[in-house]
């Protein structure tokens, strides 16, 4: 049951899909889940640590009362 989910920062891709908030210079918020056939785009990323966190507390902590959760960013110091 368990497995591992990466979020990255990726650039823009110069073609989107309509519908899709872009952008000009920005970034995406990108999901990588070993459950999945490929990366899911997440929306706009500012800031990885702060965007990623934002969407793990809405979309998975705050679902469920499972203790089998754990985070833990490889990434340069960050002020929160």
């Amino acid at each position: 049951d368990l497995h591992f989910t990466c979020f990255v920062k990726a650039p823009n891709p110069p073609a989107r899909e309509e519908g899709i908030d872009v952008e000009a210079d920005g970034h995406r918020l990108i999901e990588l889940d070993g459950r999945r056939i490929g990366p899911i785009d997440r929306g706009v990323c500012r800031d990885l640590l702060k965007d990623a966190m934002r969407y793990i507390q809405e979309n998975y902590v705050s679902h469920t009362k499972d203790v089998h959760f754990s985070v833990m960013a490889l990434a340069p110091p960050s002020d929160f």
